[in-house]
Formats: C-alpha cells, sequence, structure tokens
C-alpha cells in the first residue's frame, strides 16, 4: 500500500511547474475530479502518488459516479406553486 501524499506535492509531481494553484486543487478534491479520492487530514487534502484528474466527461472512470446538481430555481418554483394551491384550496401541507 503506498502512502499518501500532500495535494500539493502530487500535483507538483504531475505537472512540475505548471501545477495548478492551491484553491484549484482543493475544487478539485472537494468535486471528486481526482481518482482515487484524496482524503482530508485536518486542512490538508492527502492523495495516492498514483492518483489522477478526472475530467467530468471522462470515459477512462466508467465506475465514477457523479451527483447530478439540483436545479434550485426549479426545486422553488414548485414549492411556491404548492404553496399557492393550497392557499387557494385550503388544503394541508404535505406531510413527510
Amino acid at each position: 500500500m503506498s502512502k499518501l501524499i500532500p495535494l500539493r506535492d502530487w500535483a507538483k509531481a504531475i505537472y512540475g511547474t505548471a501545477a495548478p494553484k492551491p484553491p484549484t486543487l482543493r475544487t478539485w478534491a472537494k468535486n471528486g475530479k481526482i481518482f482515487p479520492c484524496p482524503e482530508k487530514h485536518g486542512r490538508e487534502y492527502f492523495v495516492m502518488p498514483d492518483a489522477r484528474y478526472v475530467a467530468a466527461n471522462d470515459d477512462q472512470h466508467p465506475h465514477i459516479e457523479r451527483v447530478p446538481k439540483k436545479n434550485h430555481h426549479q426545486e422553488h418554483e414548485e414549492s411556491a406553486t404548492d404553496l399557492i394551491d393550497r392557499i387557494l384550496h385550503g388544503r394541508k401541507a404535505k406531510t413527510a
């Protein structure tokens, strides 16, 4: 089993002098763009030395299931419509 290395060291090893800045690396780590996924220990991310950047449309890793983003506007419109419907027709709120 390989030892984990700091994310910034991984970036330097993979990209050399063109390594992305730390905020970009943290964004990649948070959004699952690095495989295998980095681990956060305290304030810093650590990754396997053989980890790779995975683009959203990358077909090399079909086993990675991405979570679709919610459309908050659509969700808000539905809840507003429900509220108006309840007010007009006197229905009780749905209970979960």
